[in-house]
């Protein structure tokens, strides 16, 4: 009975294991107009998220969701891109979009 509980309570800590972050400059940002949940951040240095797919560049490709949090987010984003500012980027790579790139969990300024 002691093991079921402790596989119980370690059952919600794996939920976080496919998250990764990382923090440089951003290389690129896209806006996709015909596309829903496709607008698109890579970071310099950022080379591998669990299953997230890569640039031809071979970095990690996050989607920001369409809406009033994506929109923020690509807003702090394209601020930092054009300051030449760091941040850090958390990706899920659980969470994708229809084309299978991963959203962008949260996004933050550096420096």
């Amino acid at each position: 009975m002691k093991n079921l509980a402790f596989i119980l309570l370690l059952i919600p800590t794996l939920g976080f294991a496919a998250t990764f972050k990382h923090t440089d400059t951003i290389l690129r940002l896209a806006v996709i107009e015909y596309q829903i949940d496709s607008d698109i951040i890579i970071l310099n240095g950022f080379e591998s998220a669990g299953t997230c797919p890569l640039s031809a560049e071979g970095l990690v490709i996050a989607a920001f969701r369409t809406g009033t949090s994506g929109d923020r987010s690509y807003s702090m984003a394209l601020a930092a891109k054009m300051a030449g500012k760091r941040v850090t980027l958390s990706v899920d790579d659980n969470s994708k979009n229809e084309v299978g790139q991963c959203y962008v969990r949260f996004i933050e300024t550096k420096e």
